[in-house]
């Protein structure tokens, strides 16, 4: 079971580039981090998903969006 759970989280594109990026823990408007996260998938020729899409699934990994 533990290879599993850590292929998934090899495989999930936003913890590579959340990892990458050392965006964890820290404060950054919407727009800036979809910039980055735009820009991360342009360096590795890489498609990427609209920012909705991507405030979605961020939305569903419980991180905070400030009022």
């Amino acid at each position: 079971m533990d290879t599993i759970i850590k292929y998934k989280y090899e495989m999930d594109r936003i913890n590579s580039w959340m990892e990458d990026c050392y965006i964890i823990n820290q404060i950054i408007k919407a727009s800036g981090l979809y910039k980055f996260y735009k820009n991360w998938t342009d360096d590795d020729d890489e498609s990427h998903m609209k920012q909705h899409i991507l405030d979605t699934k961020l939305s569903e990994r419980e991180f905070l969006k400030k009022e």
